[in-house]
């Protein structure tokens, strides 16, 4: 029993590790943009992209998923 929970710290730190690695790796490889110039292979260049479009709907639909998993928690614990 015990072994088993150090691998599982073991694989968690592994999978934390690596996924850190991977972010770094990604925003060194492309540096520090010029002005005037895309980001990155998927960014579109010189283009203003607005990050407030329906947030309204974004807001509405965090709001009913959190309220279904509370409920869903609730009849879980109701139930046993």
């Amino acid at each position: 029993m015990q072994l088993f929970r150090i691998m599982k710290r073991l694989k968690t730190a592994f999978f934390v590790f690596f996924l850190i690695l991977l972010n770094f790796s990604s925003v060194l490889m492309y540096g520090a943009p010029k002005p005037g110039q895309p980001r990155g292979p998927m960014d579109p260049p010189n283009e203003e992209l607005p990050i407030d479009d329906h947030i309204v709907f974004l807001v509405m639909s965090a709001i009913v998923l959190g309220i279904i998993i509370i409920y869903r928690n609730k009849i879980k614990k109701a139930s046993i």
